[in-house]
């Protein structure tokens, strides 16, 4: 792996350095101990993969060859969390989209938004998708949904939709820059951006979660790193939202919590000890049951924009 820092593929800034230095053999014995997957077949030739960070619109990026295989996918899809049919981000964008709007909806998955959108909010709808399996699964139920790049159709149809949206999927674009120069392409100007992003400012920024860093996400978004680099892009940042805490989420939290506010604190033996499950799985009870967890800051950040000309 080249020591010369990359480009943002971002903002395209210079002003990026390396914050600290993954290792692939540590990251597939993770996978391994949490998910009981084996990720051999990624990160192939990188037995050290940079972290690096831009100076000038603080994103938090990896090399585009860190990005995950269409075989990593296949195995995460098994997961009945993986592909949800319902999150909160798609109440957020319902609000943010007019009745008969034209909608285009990037890495769609199995078109559950693309669905939704159709009967709520009567829009023409094109989902698109790069995963084989799921773009099989949406067009069985007769969903609108096409494996095609988002940059091929943005060459095609300029200007063509009143809305591009995307849910979970910025962070695993190589290059999220071109990416965003696409979805305004086919914007209308005046056209809205929708978009969930995983929050490095709520719990995932704190555990250090496997699935925040290579091979699934290869960026880490914050409003901040929005705000600082969507004007470039040629948007402007109209609405933002923060996800309540899930009660999926809620161990994730309390682990974050512990680990980096109390446990960095304390000597070695008491350290492990605020950590253990009984004290994990008491403090998530309390927190669920007494829906406290719905006051705290969650996993997703929406965000809504509009083209600017």
């Amino acid at each position: 792996m080249p020591v010369t820092s990359p480009p943002c593929p971002l903002c395209g800034s210079t002003l990026v350095t390396r914050d600290r230095t993954l290792q692939r053999a540590t990251i597939r014995a993770e996978w391994r101990e949490w998910l009981d997957l084996d990720i051999g077949g990624e990160l192939q030739g990188l037995p050290e993969i940079p972290q690096w960070r831009c100076g000038a619109c603080g994103l938090v990026f990896y090399p585009p060859e860190t990005s995950g295989t269409a075989a990593l996918y296949e195995q995460l899809q098994r997961f009945p969390w993986y592909y949800l049919a319902d999150k909160w981000e798609y109440d957020e964008a319902l609000r943010d989209i007019a009745p008969g709007a034209r909608v285009c909806e990037a890495g769609c998955g199995r078109g559950d938004f693309v669905a939704r959108v159709m009967r709520d909010r009567n829009a023409t709808v094109l989902g698109l998708e790069l995963n084989a399996d799921a773009v099989r699964s949406a067009r069985a139920s007769g969903l609108p949904v096409e494996a095609r790049a988002l940059e091929t159709v943005a060459a095609e149809q300029a200007g063509a939709f009143d809305v591009v949206c995307s849910f979970q999927v910025l962070e695993h674009v190589p290059s999220p820059g071109a990416h965003l120069r696409a979805a305004r392409a086919l914007l209308r100007p005046g056209g809205r951006l929708l978009l969930g992003l995983p929050n490095t400012e709520s719990f995932l920024g704190r555990e250090d979660n496997i699935l925040d860093r290579p091979p699934h996400h290869i960026s880490r978004w914050s409003l901040d790193v929005v705000r600082k680099s969507f004007p470039a892009l040629g948007f402007r940042v109209l609405r933002a939202a923060n996800e309540p805490l899930t009660a999926f989420h809620v161990r994730s939290w309390v682990r974050a919590q512990l680990s980096t506010r109390v446990a960095v604190h304390l000597p070695g033996p008491l350290a492990r000890l605020v950590v253990r499950p009984r004290i994990l799985s008491t403090l998530e009870w309390i927190l669920t049951a007494t829906g406290w967890h719905r006051y705290l800051l969650g996993q997703t950040l929406y965000v809504m924009a509009e083209r600017t000309d």
